[in-house]
């Protein structure tokens, strides 16, 4: 089987907490204990947007070989693999609708969706404001004036400025 001469790198992350970042801009994902994570190992000066990651909390991982995953790999570990990148493509695909929506509340209801989805140590190591800010197109002092409302109307848990947890089902129009 021929590969090109740049592939993907694959890391299982085993613990801890990254951002995946897609043009060194906006975070795109986020990844934390027993997740795959795919990064560019082409060259920057390549004009093609990179992947990279940023480590938010102390980290360890393992870094797989696709040609090992796919040679050598038993058929669960490749139909797992196939799995991971359906899910994940169907993902940024909508990550990618949302972010094209230009209307700056439903930016911020996804993203603070989203950062409640997540497990509480990710929730604890990134702040509301930061992640908000990070994963949309809305200014700070905007996306501080939704999350303000949204506490105030009893709809999200804070403190110190991270999410602790949604109370209720965020609205649909701010």
């Amino acid at each position: 089987m021929l590969w090109p001469k740049e592939v993907p790198r694959i890391y299982l992350l085993i613990s801890g907490v990254w951002e995946i970042r897609v043009g060194h801009s906006k975070i795109f994902d986020l990844a934390w204990d027993d997740r795959l994570v795919l990064v560019d190992k082409s060259s920057p000066n390549h004009n093609e947007t990179q992947v990279s990651c940023n480590i938010i909390q102390s980290s360890s991982y393992v870094e797989l070989s696709i040609q090992t995953l796919l040679v050598n790999g038993d058929k669960s570990s490749i139909d797992n693999f196939r799995d991971f990148i359906s899910w994940r493509f169907n993902y940024f695909y909508r990550r990618w609708l949302h972010l094209c929506l230009n209307d700056s509340y439903r930016e911020v209801r996804y993203s603070l969706e989203w950062l409640a989805s997540t497990p509480t140590k990710i929730r604890m190591a990134i702040s509301a404001i930061y992640f908000v800010t990070n994963t949309s197109k809305v200014s700070r002092s905007h996306a501080l004036s939704i999350i303000k409302a949204l506490r105030i109307g009893g709809y999200v848990e804070m403190k110190e400025g991270y999410l602790i947890r949604l109370l209720k089902a965020l609205p649909e129009r701010y």
